[in-house]
């Protein structure tokens, strides 16, 4: 089974792009997890790719160092550059985005109240 579940703060804000055409035709958007390891010094940087509905979700609600929860899964691409040398990457397709508490307290995270010069 081919299955990933990543906790962590997102690199960057999110950019949504356009691909294809007609029918074949949807959004992306391409963005980095920062996601603890062991110990507070390691952390490891994964890219991501959402599609469509993920990837509207993200770049409405989400902004860089936001806390995600993504639930996706792992692929592969390889090229070759100009000297003959082969590479590969890997990035987490992602299927599901997550809302995670924040650190902040409460009143920042609310919006401000409307206040008026009248007591009632």
């Amino acid at each position: 089974m081919n299955k990933v579940l990543l906790t962590g703060r997102l690199t960057q804000d999110i950019t949504v792009n356009e691909y294809g055409k007609g029918d074949n035709a949807g959004i992306l958007t391409g963005f980095g997890v920062a996601v603890q390891g062991q110990s507070k010094d390691d952390v490891v940087f994964v890219n991501c790719t959402a599609f469509n509905g993920q990837a509207e979700f993200l770049a409405k609600w989400f902004k860089k160092g936001s806390p995600v929860e993504i639930e996706g899964r792992l692929t592969n691409d390889n090229y070759t550059d100009i000297d003959g040398g082969k590479h590969y990457t890997y990035k987490v397709v992602v299927e599901r985005v997550s809302f995670l508490p924040t650190n902040k307290p409460e009143e920042d995270s609310k919006p401000a109240a409307k206040t008026s010069k009248y007591r009632r």
